[in-house]
């Protein structure tokens, strides 16, 4: 984990911090459940890529067309 921002607060008054986490091997909802046995609180979690392919500014709920050498990528990966 790194951390990009530490010690920020929010209108109402919350402290918060914002933090990268990188994952080799993910597994359902790993990241929440670490974050519960710390007893930290996630506010917002955001996934910005998938192995070596970077999301960008991929809207909720919406898609991007691979290229061939992704789609081989993620095959060879999974």
């Amino acid at each position: 984990a790194k951390l990009l921002k530490g010690g920020q607060t929010d209108a109402e008054g919350n402290i918060y911090s914002t933090i990268v986490i990188t994952l080799f091997e993910g597994r359902n909802r790993q990241i929440r459940k670490m974050a519960e046995a710390a007893g930290v609180r996630i506010t917002r979690l955001c996934r910005v890529a998938v192995g070596n392919i970077k999301l960008g500014n991929l809207a909720p709920g919406k898609y991007k067309y691979l290229t061939g050498k992704q789609v081989e990528y993620l095959k060879q990966e999974g």
